[in-house]
């Protein structure tokens, strides 16, 4: 699962690929496969993704960087990390002037609007350019640069200098819950919520009140510092003593990344949501969040509207908080195409059924808001050009441009928005977001006691068409 690209072959009709997990963003394996597709087997893991990973016929190995180190990673899935050293001088200042006006040009050059949304860019150039003359840091050039960047006045940008002097940054370990700071007992801390696929959820039904007393042996108490608690031990196992209602639970789990922590607290808010559905419609309307648009949701999607909700009277589409990918014909495809034939099979008693089956061909509803970004403009847009339902919520953002990415020979890097996109009726997308046909926002007291006041008006408009 997740994505793959391939790195090498060999004489044998071995294929070599780099797999990326749908489930953690931060974990990448180097893996091997035959032609046919058999005999799958990892051959390492990485912490971080692998840079510029190339295969070494003579000592048949790769070669790659990994967070900054050098590896060397034989076919029998040794990694070891190779020491080198490179001593070379070079005028910091010369340096960020020539990256500046490179990635002037590379932005002129593959901005997708020729006019430069009516900004000058020479004129441009020539104001921000003298103060180049006090970049002395690549921070500053940085800064500097962006501003230019800036007038430009587009989404979907950014300039990312290179770091001449990286620190060591503490990264926190999660566990699927969240803690209480607004009700402090003397002794310990209590939790305020539980992921419903925390570990602390099965198998030691902990419950929201339940107090954590102690972490990896240090008690807390009143003046305890929380978060130094879980610095530096993503995937190492964290020992819990926790006060329930019966007694002390020692509780033991592995230390989460972000993203991990991320996707628990994603599930468990979808969770909810279907459970609201459910309850508000006998279960009688179904339920679909994509959660970006990648090719995973995709495959979510589907399983969602041909598994999960295939014996529904209609659906709720929920492209809230979707920060975007690249799926939306795929998903109109699918809410497009309509049955035009029918078939019969004895298996079904001979009773016609529609072909192709796998058609969507009663109601459905869209929710957007805000926080829907790029391709999750682009489809709502789409979706109301070809009148698949109404659209509720709150206007998008308008941050629609198909980007890619410059790396410059410092290593400093930019974002580029090189692909416009614009509806069926010829509007940029970019600056004028996807409208809904039902305004309705959350009040911040709806937002703090999760009262999804959009969800329930989608299922009101799906009753009434359903009368």
């Amino acid at each position: 699962m997740g994505w793959n690209y391939l790195v090498a072959t060999d004489e044998d009709s071995t294929l070599y690929y780099i797999n990326s997990s749908v489930d953690d963003e931060d974990v990448y394996s180097l893996r091997k496969v035959d032609y046919e597709g058999k005999k799958d087997e990892e051959i390492a893991t990485f912490s971080s993704r692998p840079r510029h990973i190339i295969y070494n016929d003579e000592n048949d190995c790769f070669y790659c960087i990994e967070s900054g180190s050098l590896k060397k990673i034989t076919t029998d899935g040794t990694k070891e990390t190779l020491e080198n050293e490179f001593k070379y001088k070079y005028n910091t200042l010369a340096l960020n002037k020539s990256v500046f006006e490179l990635a002037w040009k590379a932005f002129e050059k593959g901005f997708y609007d020729p006019d430069m949304h009516g900004i000058d860019w020479d004129k441009a150039f020539k104001k921000y350019y003298p103060y180049m003359d006090y970049a002395y840091s690549p921070q500053i050039m940085g800064e500097i640069y962006s501003e230019m960047m800036g007038e430009v006045n587009a989404s979907h940008t950014g300039f990312y200098a290179r770091n001449d002097n990286p620190s060591s940054q503490h990264e926190i370990a999660y566990g699927g819950f969240v803690l209480d700071y607004n009700d402090v007992p003397k002794k310990g801390i209590k939790f305020k919520e539980i992921y419903r696929k925390s570990k602390l959820n099965k198998p030691y039904n902990i419950k929201p009140g339940d107090v954590l007393l102690e972490v990896d042996g240090v008690e807390i108490i009143e003046d305890t510092p929380i978060r130094p608690l879980f610095f530096n031990k993503i995937d190492d196992k964290i020992k819990l003593k926790i006060q329930t209602p019966d007694s002390v639970a020692t509780v033991e789990f592995k230390g989460l990344s972000w993203w991990q922590n991320y996707i628990l607290n994603y599930d468990n808010w979808v969770e909810e949501r279907k459970e609201i559905v459910k309850e508000l419609t006998n279960d009688k309307i179904g339920y679909a969040h994509i959660r970006n648009m990648g090719w995973s949701s995709y495959e979510d999607f589907v399983q969602d509207v041909f598994a999960n909700n295939w014996e529904k009277d209609a659906l709720i589409i929920d492209v809230r908080n979707n920060p975007g990918g690249w799926i939306h014909d795929w998903l109109i495809e699918l809410l497009t195409k309509k049955p035009y034939a029918f078939t019969t099979n004895r298996i079904f008693n001979a009773e016609k059924q529609p072909f192709p089956g796998d058609t969507w061909t009663r109601p459905t509803i869209l929710l957007i808001n805000q926080n829907s970004f790029s391709d999750a403009e682009i489809f709502p847009n789409i979706y109301k050009h070809f009148g698949l339902g109404k659209v509720i919520g709150m206007p998008t953002s308008g941050s629609v441009i198909g980007t890619g990415h410059v790396t410059f020979m410092d290593g400093s890097s930019m974002r580029m928005p090189g692909s416009g996109w614009y509806s069926a009726e010829d509007v940029n997308m970019e600056g004028n977001g996807a409208t809904p046909d039902i305004y309705l926002d959350q009040t911040f007291e709806e937002k703090i006691l999760d009262d999804d006041v959009q969800l329930k008006r989608a299922i009101e408009e799906l009753k009434k068409e359903l009368k």
